[in-house]
């Protein structure tokens, strides 16, 4: 599997306060058709920019050292949080096929979390924490880090474009990932319909089903076992039975089903 690093392209400090081009949203240009406007398939953080080091709030003047593992691929990072205090730690990113991660860093934990990127969960709204991405297929990776760096040896380096954000670098690069994006946001836009309320309801009612056939079955022998089932049963949050009202759930069901094409 082909591994791509992209990042900013380094600019000394020393020479230039603003460190951060980072992974902001960018107005439409010339250097960003309006082809890809899909591109913020993974939540797209805004750093705010400051003048000084001291001034920055969450991450900054980012390093890395990069190099393949076992299981993935290992990234040393090192950085300065909030303009003063020194970080370092490392992570290994997964590179399962077909999948995409963010990387944040959690300053309560001394760490860097991955998150799938359409999990609910998440550091999202800490954008300041922000490390990278990677999207992987079934024949490359591409991984977005962080702020103005050197090029990585022994890896293919993509500069991307202070008018780009790194969802626009990735679909530029390959075609093979600006399809998964746009499925993947299909996806997601049928998911967003789905009320996990009466999915939850569903579930439920299916367990009380079928643990008031368990009891009435008799297949359960051990008494304290038997005694759980019928404290659960007592408990049960679908005292209505009624078939016609389960099966209308279980059309529910099947519609979540269905967008998840695993029916």
């Amino acid at each position: 599997m082909e591994v791509v690093l992209m990042h900013r392209r380094y600019v000394d400090h020393k020479s230039s306060p603003s460190e951060e081009a980072d992974d902001k949203q960018m107005p439409p240009s010339k250097a960003e058709p309006a082809t890809v406007k899909n591109v913020d398939l993974l939540p797209i953080p805004t750093v705010q920019q400051k003048v000084t080091a001291s001034a920055m709030q969450g991450l900054g003047q980012f390093s890395y050292d990069v190099r393949m593992g076992a299981t993935g691929l290992i990234v040393g990072v090192q950085a300065i949080m909030n303009g003063r205090a020194p970080i370092k730690t490392r992570m290994v990113v997964p590179l399962d096929p077909w999948t995409k991660l963010s990387f944040y860093y959690h300053p309560g934990l001394g760490r860097i979390q991955l998150y799938d990127s359409d999990s609910l969960g998440g550091l999202n709204n800490a954008p300041e924490y922000y490390v990278g991405r990677v999207v992987v297929t079934d024949s490359e990776a591409l991984v977005y880090l962080r702020g103005r760096i050197k090029d990585i040896p022994g890896f293919k380096n993509i500069i991307v474009k202070d008018e780009q954000n790194s969802g626009s670098a990735f679909t530029t690069y390959s075609s093979k990932v600006k399809h998964f994006i746009e499925a993947n946001i299909a996806r997601q836009e049928q998911l967003s319909h789905i009320d996990l309320h009466k999915q939850i309801s569903y579930l439920e009612g299916q367990v009380d089903v079928l643990t008031k056939i368990i009891i009435q079955s008799g297949i359960v022998r051990n008494p304290e076992q038997l005694e759980l089932l019928k404290e659960a049963d007592r408990f049960s949050l679908c005292e209505n039975l009624d078939a016609k009202a389960l099966r209308k759930k279980m059309q529910y069901k099947k519609f979540v089903r269905g967008i998840d094409k695993l029916c």
